[in-house]
């Protein structure tokens, strides 16, 4: 997977402005943590609060990966443990953007 060619799609895709920063603080999380696009993959709690400053409530982690999916970028899988204790993993699997092809990456 070609990180910086997903990030360029991002920057330059017409939903970029409507991201919040958590959203956005959270998607470079996920991508930094992920291997290939459409694999389960997992992040801890604790990494995604010391981005944040905190770690979020469920219902804010949630409603972070529901705008995730809604832009096509990632998905819950699961999560575990009871945001916001620190103890627990983000299952989640990375959406390969359309207009990035899978023969160039």
């Amino acid at each position: 997977m070609d990180k910086i060619k997903v990030l360029r799609y991002l920057c330059t895709a017409d939903f970029f402005p409507f991201l919040s920063n958590g959203e956005l603080k959270l998607f470079l999380l996920l991508l930094v943590n992920a291997s290939e696009f459409d694999t389960a993959e997992k992040i801890n709690l604790k990494q995604i609060g010391m981005a944040n400053g905190k770690t979020p409530s469920l219902s804010e982690l949630k409603a972070m990966m529901a705008s995730l999916e809604r832009y096509g970028l990632a998905t819950t899988e699961q999560v575990t443990g009871h945001p916001p204790q620190t103890e627990g993993l983000l299952r989640f699997r990375l959406r390969q953007p359309f207009s990035i092809s899978k023969k160039k990456l």
